[in-house]
């Protein structure tokens, strides 16, 4: 059980004095200390980049009603949104049932993929993807 108290305790390691300087003062290092910090960074990391796809979805949902509520207006058939803060494209069609929209957020530089489907009882299915550039290919997106 001690074993485990260490692990997952949160004090420092007892500070030592090494034998041959007693000036320098080094911090006992154990393996456990040490997969311990690592394990935390790595979860600490991990947490992260959930929050920040959280955030990225949230955006990009919010893209998309912008864009949906900028095409039902009387008189407006075109197919790009293009604000200040944001940039929507119908993306050219692909061998799949779906549209196909980019996203370009300008003030954080951040692009993605909106995919979206009407199922046959009328209800949508959206899914987001982020891409690294203004090419809008996520995985293997080919045009026809």
């Amino acid at each position: 059980m001690g074993w485990v108290r260490r692990l997952f305790s949160r004090r420092k390691p007892v500070p030592t004095a090494e034998v041959g300087d007693p000036d320098a003062i080094y911090h006992e290092a154990t393996e456990a200390h040490q997969e311990k910090e690592a394990w935390l960074k790595k979860v600490r990391a991990q947490d992260l980049e959930r929050q920040r796809d959280y955030e990225f979805d949230q955006r990009m949902a919010a893209a998309m009603k912008r864009y949906w509520t900028f095409r039902s207006q009387d008189g407006n058939d075109s197919e790009e949104l293009d604000d200040l803060d944001l940039r929507v494209t119908r993306l050219p069609p692909r061998l799949l049932p779906s549209n196909f929209y980019g996203v370009h957020f300008k003030d954080t530089d951040e692009y993605g993929v909106c995919t979206s489907y009407r199922f046959e009882n009328g209800k949508f299915s959206q899914s987001y993807k982020r891409v690294a550039d203004d090419t809008f290919e996520a995985d293997r997106y080919e045009p026809l």
